[in-house]
């Protein structure tokens, strides 16, 4: 959530497009995308590993994920309709 929400990133991008030139922005939301690759990278490569390392995590992720996906099929289950009235003006 906190990637595509605008912050000093995007702050920092349109002052770059503002000050200097379209390209020299582009180039700077470049460079924001590779960071943030970089980090996302070695985030799920320390993440795979620890997992693959044990099977204690992998049972763990199994079991949350499917509770999940059953709390999310019972909410669906009894969620409420709501109508929305349609008025012509």
């Amino acid at each position: 959530m906190a990637l595509i929400s605008p912050g000093p990133d995007f702050i920092l991008a349109c002052r770059n497009t503002i000050q200097y030139s379209s390209n020299i922005g582009i180039w700077t939301a470049v460079g924001f995308g590779i960071g943030v690759a970089i980090h996302i990278s070695y985030s799920l490569f320390g993440l795979t590993l620890v997992i693959a390392q044990s099977n204690f995590f992998v049972d763990i992720i199994k079991y949350l994920g499917a509770a999940y996906l059953i709390y999310l099929g019972i909410s669906s289950i009894f969620s409420k309709r709501t109508s929305i009235p349609i008025t012509s003006e």
